[in-house]
């Protein structure tokens, strides 16, 4: 069985992989439901005003993705991957 873990931003519980390793590199696997890709999407598309954002920072970048992701109607990334159990009651 494939241990899957769950995503920081929208709770999701089918990421192939944990979010970042052991030294905080991000694992570069997206989420299926939010899009969020662990590795990129923090420093690059949150908006924080970072090159790279600070371990201290990651908590409200995955609050900031979440809450721009909701307001663009949290639509699914991948809804043929996405379980639909999770489409209808996870969010």
């Amino acid at each position: 069985m494939n241990q899957k873990y769950l995503c920081t931003v929208c709770g999701y519980d089918g990421l192939k992989e944990e979010a970042f390793d052991e030294n905080g590199v991000g694992s570069y696997d997206s989420c299926d439901c939010c899009g969020f890709e662990y590795g990129y999407s923090e420093d690059h598309e949150v908006g924080l005003g970072y090159i790279v954002t600070p371990k201290e920072m990651l908590g409200a970048a995955f609050q900031l993705y979440r809450k721009k992701w909701i307001e663009k109607g949290a639509i699914v990334a991948h809804p043929e991957y996405c379980s639909k159990k999770f489409q209808e009651n996870g969010r």
